[in-house]
Formats: C-alpha cells, sequence, structure tokens
C-alpha cells in the first residue's frame, strides 16, 4: 500500500502538469470575453469539461494529501513500516471519503 501510494503521488503530478494547458486555455477563454459569466456557464456546461475539472481537482486534492504525509515522514523521521503502513492507508481513505464528499456536494 506505502508503494501504491507514493506512486499515485508521482502519476498525480504528472497529471497535473499535464492538465496545466487545459487549464490556461480555459482561463484564457473566460478572460477574453466581455461576459465572462455567460460563458463561464457555457463551458461548464459541456460533459468533457466537468470531467477534466472533476479529475483535476481529486488529483490536486490526492496529491496534497500524499504531498502531507511525505512531509511528515521527512519532518519527523518516522520511517517505520508500521507507521508508513498507517499513514498510506490513512490518506487512502481520507482521499476517498474526500471524493465522495465533492461528488454528493456538488451533484
Amino acid at each position: 500500500m506505502t508503494a501504491l501510494v507514493s506512486i499515485l503521488h508521482r502519476v498525480s503530478g504528472v497529471g497535473l502538469i499535464l492538465s496545466m494547458p487545459v487549464l490556461v486555455l480555459l482561463q484564457w477563454l473566460l478572460l477574453s470575453t466581455v461576459q465572462p459569466s455567460v460563458e463561464l456557464g457555457f463551458w461548464l456546461s459541456l460533459w468533457w469539461i466537468q470531467v477534466i475539472l472533476f479529475l483535476v481537482l481529486t488529483g490536486s486534492m490526492y496529491h496534497l494529501l500524499a504531498g502531507i504525509r511525505h512531509l511528515y515522514h521527512d519532518i519527523a523521521l518516522q520511517h517505520s513500516l508500521q507507521s508508513s503502513r498507517v499513514s498510506a492507508y490513512s490518506v487512502i481513505s481520507i482521499w476517498v471519503f474526500w471524493v465522495f464528499y465533492c461528488l454528493y456536494r456538488f451533484l
């Protein structure tokens, strides 16, 4: 589980970097119009934009949680197997709860 959390942290970081051009393009489209609220409503009504934004949101949440886990282990010098397992399961469980909360809240 600890290796899975570490690998997914790297994958989420790469995904966030790859999503930057799409987010910059959306921001440019919104800022270049006269009525940004109308444009925002149009772009957010498209299903593929909603999927991209949801993936960016969940990837950001996971990357934040896993990054805090790594920082905790580096600062507290807690590198035991038991501590790593507990923190890995904590990251996964908090992230899953957070994703379902966002789905419930925004759908």
